[in-house]
């Protein structure tokens, strides 16, 4: 009976010895591309991040275990304010590291963020900007980091060392009352900053604030390394596009399919009467290239401090040229013929455009940006005057092309209310712009047909206003 007793006490003590650690799963999403010109640089920081923490036993979830547990959830997750909250329930994770990457005149900027069950906010945000070749070094070091709190937080055990007791965190120092101690010492906790525990009174960091800012993460980070407490004057000085209504009035050129021209001849035969009467036609209505003064004025609302949405009007002139003749046929042969080609009118040309606008870099008074937009322009109608014995009935209708494109352009934030742009679309025509033929079989001489363009190129330079 003593030896069972020995047996079952000698069992369960070598169960207490060698029970598993905590969960000593971390959660790596892929990091965040502040641009597309960063996805690689991010790609390689977050693969050196899964070798390092696999290397100390850190057992990190990436982004193919994230996509076949919850999908898309976990992508692009330092914009998302879901993430990574929504991943706690599906994964027994300790710590979960958000990264953004943002390519700037310095390095790449690197911003990650530290979380953890039962919490919203990080409690621990790390920030550097990388120099080339820098980048294993910011990693080993980041590895680091997440495994000494693990260690300190959680009891996880690296690899290769004996799991010990973590050392009970230190309690915090009382606050002094400021009506029996008139002059108390403050009290800074080290390493004050950013990167401090999320909810003690000296931490920045607050996502209300971020929101209320309309900012990204990795911008809210800077905010708070300037030092500055007030949110909207360093949004000021930064030159932050944030979400304002912006109005800018340019003026320029536009060379392509600007101008317009119809050509009208017909074939006739005299009667016994001495009337003419139209047996056949050629008519012709093309876009041709040319080059057009233009102004506009365009509405941007902000989407984000790198997107904004607007609408561009505007108004042209183009050359709007009318040639027309005939042909007096008897018996198949050739009687007579006349033609008139007067001389080129002004032609008025609205235009209307939506657009969408890119902005890789959101601070700063030099911005450069991409755009797509559509494109409806407006051509009006031919009156064609007829002679006594000729009619040239029916004239040319309006015409409305449609077209796509994108282009590039510059904004020059002089100051946060006041801006110069440079900026070059170009639109290629799908709809509206293809050359109009009716040909004649009984014509003589048929006239050469005119060279068809169906784009447009804009060099376009104004200032604007931000409300």
């Amino acid at each position: 009976m003593h030896a069972m007793l020995l047996l079952l006490s000698s069992i369960s003590a070598a169960q207490e010895t060698t029970q598993p650690p905590a969960a000593s799963q971390v959660i790596v999403p892929e990091l965040t591309a502040a641009s597309v010109s960063d996805m690689s640089e991010g790609f390689l920081i977050y693969e050196l991040l899964i070798q390092e923490l696999s290397a100390r036993g850190a057992a990190p979830i990436g982004a193919a275990e994230l996509s076949t547990a919850v999908g898309d959830a976990a992508m692009d997750c330092a914009d998302s304010t879901a993430c990574p909250g929504n991943l706690w329930g599906v994964f027994d994770a300790q710590i979960s590291l958000v990264g953004q990457v943002e390519g700037t005149e310095l390095g790449l900027d690197v911003t990650i963020y530290f979380y953890e069950p039962g919490r919203d906010d990080p409690f621990k945000i790390v920030n550097e900007t990388l120099g080339p070749g820098s980048e294993e070094d910011f990693v080993k070091d980041l590895a680091d980091t997440t495994v000494a709190l693990m260690v300190a937080r959680n009891g996880f055990v690296p690899t290769g060392t004996e799991a010990v007791d973590p050392e009970p965190e230190p309690e915090p120092e009382p606050i002094p009352d400021p009506i029996t101690d008139p002059d108390p010492d403050p009290f800074v906790p080290e390493g004050a900053g950013p990167s401090l525990p999320s909810g003690t009174d000296a931490d920045p960091w607050s996502e209300k604030e971020r929101k209320e800012m309309g900012i990204s993460k990795g911008l809210y980070e800077k905010f708070i390394s300037s030092g500055n407490p007030d949110p909207q004057d360093w949004l000021r000085q930064e030159r932050v596009r944030t979400s304002k209504v912006n109005l800018e009035v340019g003026g320029g050129v536009s060379m392509g399919s600007v101008d317009r021209t119809v050509t009208v001849r017909l074939v006739l035969q005299q009667d016994q009467d001495d009337d003419f009467v139209e047996l056949d036609r050629y008519e012709e209505d093309v876009l041709l290239g040319g080059v057009q003064g233009q102004g506009s004025l365009a509405l941007y609302a902000g989407l984000s401090p790198r997107w904004d949405l607007g609408a561009l009007v505007g108004l042209g002139y183009a050359n709007k040229y009318l040639v027309t003749g005939w042909e007096q046929v008897d018996d198949g042969g050739l009687v007579d013929q006349t033609r008139s080609e007067p001389e080129p009118a002004a032609a008025a040309v609205p235009f209307v455009e939506p657009r969408l606008r890119f902005f890789p870099k959101a601070t700063g008074v030099f911005k450069p940006y991409f755009m797509v937009h559509g494109n409806v322009r407006f051509y009006d109608s031919y009156a064609l005057q007829d002679t006594e014995k000729v009619s040239y009935q029916p004239g040319r209708p309006g015409l409305q092309v449609i077209g796509v494109g994108g282009g590039v352009g510059v904004a020059l934030d002089v100051t946060p209310e006041f801006v110069i742009f440079f900026e070059a679309p170009y639109t290629q025509f799908i709809s509206g712009a293809e050359a109009f033929r009716q040909n004649s079989s009984m014509m003589v001489n048929e006239p050469e047909p005119n060279l068809h363009v169906d784009s447009v190129l804009r060099l376009t330079g104004g200032i604007g206003f931000k409300f």
